[in-house]
Order: C-alpha cells, then structure tokens, then sequence
C-alpha cells in the first residue's frame, strides 16, 4: 500500500528529530539556569497558543481540502491577507514589549512553512517533510551556543531564527506548487466562511490538544514557580518520546483517510499499531528513565516520577490522535471538538486546583486524567471497537516497568501475550510492520 514505507522512513527521521531535540534540551538545561529556561519557555508556550489560530488549521484542514479538490486559491489568498495584518499588529505591540520580537517575525514563515508541509503529505512525501523537520533543533543547538550569552532573548532569537531558516528549507522542494497559489487571485466568500469554520475547529483541537501536551506550562508558570516549569518542559518532552508512533502513522492516516469513502479498516489498523508500539517503547522507556535522567540530565534528578506518569497519558494519546486524524480527513473535526475539548477544559480547571498544593504531580495527574477523558469520549463517541476499553487494565504494567527498573524489560513478552490474547493487537498487524520493515532493508 502506498505510503507504508513512508511512514517508515517517517518514523525514522521523527527519531533523528527527537535525538537532536534532546541534545537542544541537554544545552538549554546546562547552558541556562532553570529560571531563564523556564521564562523563555513560558513566552514560547504563549506564542504557540497565538501561532494555532493564525494558521488557522494548516496543515490538518488544508491536506484533505486540496486532496478532495476544494478551493485552494481562496483559502491561500484570505490566510495570507490575514497573516500579513496579525503580523503588523504584532511589530507594533514589540515597540512596547521587544522581547516577544523574535517571535513576530517568525509568522510571515510558518505561514508558507504550513503550505509546503500540505503539500509534502499530499504527495505522499512526510519522510521528506519530517526529516526537514529534523533540522529545526540542529539550527538551533548552533543559535543557542552562538546567543548564550543573551539570557531569556538568546533562547526566543535561537527558536526564531531555526524555524525561519526550517521554512526556507521546507519551502524549497514544493516552490513550484505554493508559486502556483500565487497565480490565480480569488477570495470566494462562502468558501471561506466554510474553511473558517474547519479551521476554528481544528484551530481549539489542536490547542486543546497542546494543552494536553506542554503548553498546561503556561498555568504552571502563573501558579507555580520557573523552576518547576523548566522542570517540566524535561519531563514532557522525554514522555513524548512514546508520540513518536501515533505521529508517524497520522502522516500516513490523514493522506489515506482523505482518499477513501470507508476509512473504517483502515482506521483500526492504524490504532491496533500505533498502541502496540507505544505500550512497548512506554515500559522500555519506563525501564531506562532513572539511567537516562542520571546520565543526560542529572540536574532534573527526580522528574522521573513525573515522567512516569505522563506516559501513562501518551497511551490514551496513541489512539484517540488518531481518531482525530481520521475525522479530519473526512472533513469532520468537529465531532472530536467535544470530546477534546471537554479534555482540556478539564486539564485547566485541575490545574487550577492541583498545582497550588501538589506542584509537578499535581500538573501531571490533571494531564494524565484529561487524555483518558478524551480517549474515552472519543472512542464512545466514533463508536471503534470496545476491544480498545480493555487497554484499561493492561496500563499497569507501566508503573510496574517504572517500579522494577531495568527488570521491567521482563514485562515486554507479557505485554505482547496478553496484546494478543485480548486481540487488541492481531497477527496480521505484526506481520504487516515486518514485512513493511523487511522491504525496505531489502531496498
């Protein structure tokens, strides 16, 4: 099937990124002191949360909107109109606020960055796209040791000038498709308003979907202090390592998914992978995580817990992402808006309650809870298979992993027995990622 050894290739680079993502965390963490690192965090958290909804749902919405045949031009026209105004606006505000400067800039690029990732996944090309997504955290370990010395703004000008200089790159293999854009001027208004209506929708997913990953830092840093949003911004992306999979198979689920009437097979294909995978790097991670604290990050000794836990959450994440994925491919992101976002509604008020008196185990429960939310009210909601409810009870081999340390590699064989037994996991599925694997070594 097209795309399979895509997604391979994909997940590959995905590891090459979150590799040279660590190494940036390994320089921030003994380049910075923890308050610089997390004030710097805390300005990027809220920029993320402004970035979702001036690209207004690129790619998500715009990979199905150009694959059904759609209207693009007018799509391109009103959201660049709309990026160049949020852009003035926001050189003016950095007259009295400099420090958010480096960041403004910044638009203008992830807006064309947004197209050229669209059309990378139409054309079936996100190996490509993830391993030009690999070179953001390479141009910024360079721009972290060259701004050092300049404290909170040489974090925000390293972050800037990466994902300016990623765009460039990115834009650079499908110039001819988004120069295409340019050719033919037209602003459709009922196209608009419908594309509005989708992009809103993905637009509060996605940040419903940010806020159930890193971005609950943001009320960490109102509630909490620095030091414990720079250690949380270790413990979230080291978790986010188990992402690698429901990532990798959303580049394939969203093209896919966009070119079928039936999505359905497919679809749970997709999920019996993606948790089979994800339970079995979470309890090899689980394993590993005081080690690799010890050795890479021996400043954040004791966010092992909290790693821990989180994790727990990415599991939930592995499927009901997906589920996402596959509405949106059929142009139908808003039956997952209530679910989702019922999920983050409910992170932010435990946050509001937890952190005060539990701090860092507070913020990571709330998260936890807020993806079994969503995994759960999506599943209900798309009606897939009951069979998934019975990954319930099979998630506490996590924490026994994290208890046992390096024996709780012994729980590995286990998980797959009983992965197979509850048939949450089918043989086919195995032998399609060996034989996936098998093709390309044999390339």
């Amino acid at each position: 099937m097209k795309g399979k050894k895509e997604t391979i290739y994909t997940f590959l680079f995905i590891i090459l990124s979150k590799v040279l993502t660590y190494v940036m965390l390994l320089v921030l963490a003994n380049f910075f002191i923890k308050d610089i690192y997390g004030e710097a965090s805390f300005f990027m958290s809220i920029f993320s949360i402004i970035m979702f909804f001036t690209l207004l749902g690129i790619p998500t919405i715009t990979v199905p909107w150009i694959i059904k045949k759609k209207d693009t031009h007018s799509v391109f026209y009103f959201l660049l109109f709309f990026n160049l105004i949020l852009t003035i606006i926001g050189l003016i505000i950095s007259i009295k606020y400099p420090m958010i400067l480096p960041l403004i800039i910044m638009l203008p690029f992830l807006f064309i960055r947004g197209f050229a990732r669209t059309f990378l996944r139409v054309k079936y090309k996100y190996h490509l796209l993830q391993f030009l997504n690999a070179l953001y955290p390479f141009f910024a370990i360079i721009f972290l040791f060259i701004l050092k010395e300049h404290q909170t703004l040489g974090i925000l000008f390293s972050y800037s000038l990466s994902y300016i200089l990623n765009s460039i790159f990115m834009f650079l293999p499908v110039k001819s498709e988004i120069f295409s854009l340019f050719k033919k001027f037209s602003l459709n208004l009922t196209t608009i308003k419908a594309y509005i209506k989708k992009g809103l929708i993905v637009s509060s997913i996605s940040l419903s979907f940010l806020f159930l990953g890193w971005i609950d830092s943001t009320i960490l840093g109102f509630l909490s202090t620095y030091k414990n949003v720079a250690q949380y911004n270790i413990a979230g992306p080291l978790s986010n390592i188990i992402a690698i999979i429901p990532s990798s198979l959303s580049f394939f689920l969203l093209t896919k998914s966009s070119e079928l009437k039936d999505s359905k097979p497919i679809l749970n294909s997709t999920l019996r992978v993606s948790f089979f995978l994800s339970f079995l790097i979470a309890i090899t991670l689980n394993s590993f995580i005081f080690l690799i604290t010890k050795i890479f990050f021996p400043k954040y000794i004791g966010i092992e817990f909290y790693f821990m836990i989180l994790s727990i959450g990415l599991i939930f994440y592995s499927l009901y992402s997906l589920i996402y994925t596959n509405l949106t491919a059929q142009l139908k992101p808003e039956k997952a808006l209530i679910p989702i976002l019922s999920a983050a509604i409910l992170n932010i008020i435990l946050d509001i309650i937890l952190i005060p008196k539990f701090n860092l185990t507070g913020i990571t429960i709330a998260t936890t809870l807020s993806h079994l939310l969503a995994f759960s009210l999506l599943s209900f909601k798309t009606k897939i298979s009951r069979r998934f409810i019975l990954i319930l009870p099979l998630i506490l081999l996590i924490p026994f992993s994290f208890y046992l340390k390096f024996y709780g590699l012994l729980l590995l064989p286990i998980a797959i027995f009983l992965m197979l037994i509850l048939k949450i996991t089918k043989k086919q599925d195995l032998l399609s990622i060996l034989t996936t694997f098998k093709s390309i070594l044999n390339k």
